[in-house]
């Protein structure tokens, strides 16, 4: 064969059997039900990777690190928001509660020795009323105030609520506003690190304490449902070493100004005039 300027082609073809070797354009059917089969496979061994994988961050890997991680990505499309939250259990709270009209201002009131927590509130013309009261479950440490990180101390004091957290690992929780000005000028005076004084203490759902107040979720449910409705800003927690209702406050205590915030509690309480119960019914 020559090309149309006159070169010389040569042009070889190849034997029917040589053809009949290239199986793709022959038998496809065949060669694609293979392959259906092969990503069968695969599909197994990627499911099966998957779960071990999952069970071994499960036994190995610390469950904050786990949480931070889900947060981090799935959970960020998942995460509660506060009145989500409220939707759901808010009007059995507010049944349970059964709270008239609400307050203007929120105290809540946590005795250390005694192990409950008290709810009050504040009306027009300064009147205070006993709203409601729980058992604690637990709280880490003994009677006086948080001094540093890691002593598993309950801090003593009139503090802020700082914030209200609907996706606690404890179910819901009140972020208490840990360390106070008054915690950090103390430190200072003592040359301790302010650094270094402890943070997030919480008043949360059912679950374990290291310097935390835990209460039931049926009790978190109501004291969150109270603080929301009342307002953050209007909501303080007063921790007390014990009911000074029944005993004075310590006298013989350190460090020495421990001794002033314990007037100031004591002053608080004599503001709430109404009749205790006795008992707290258990849970």
């Amino acid at each position: 064969m020559y090309s149309p300027f006159g070169e010389r082609i040569e042009v070889r073809i190849a034997p029917a059997a040589v053809l009949t070797e290239v199986p793709v354009f022959d038998r496809p059917g065949k060669y694609r039900r293979r392959g259906n089969r092969e990503v069968r496979k695969n599909h197994k061994y990627l499911i099966a990777s998957g779960v071990a994988t999952a069970f071994l961050l499960l036994a190995v890997v610390p469950t904050s690190w786990l949480r931070y991680g889900y947060n981090l990505t799935l959970g960020r499309w998942f995460r509660h928001s506060v009145e989500s939250r409220l939707s759901r259990f808010g009007a059995a709270a507010a049944a349970r509660l059964n709270v008239a009209d609400l307050p203007e201002k929120l105290d809540i009131l946590a005795f250390k020795q005694e192990k409950k927590l008290e709810l009050w509130g504040k009306y027009s013309g300064n009147e205070y009323r006993l709203l409601s009261s729980y058992p604690i479950l637990a709280a880490s440490g003994k009677a006086g105030p948080k001094l540093r990180e890691g002593d598993r101390q309950v801090p003593e004091g009139i503090y802020a609520i700082e914030s209200l957290h609907p996706n606690s690992r404890f179910y819901l929780a009140l972020k208490i506003a840990y360390p106070s000005e008054e915690d950090i000028q103390a430190a200072l005076a003592e040359k301790r690190d302010v650094d270094r004084l402890g943070s997030a203490i919480m008043l949360h759902g059912k679950g374990g304490s290291v310097g935390c107040i835990a209460v039931s979720n049926e009790a978190i449910e109501e004291i969150f449902f109270l603080t929301a409705r009342v307002g953050v800003e209007n909501t303080r927690i007063l921790i007390f070493p014990h009911d000074f209702r029944h005993s004075p406050p310590p006298t013989d205590v350190t460090p020495d100004w421990i001794s002033e915030r314990y007037r100031m509690l004591e002053a608080e309480l004599n503001l709430k005039k109404a009749k205790i119960p006795e008992k707290i019914p258990q849970e």
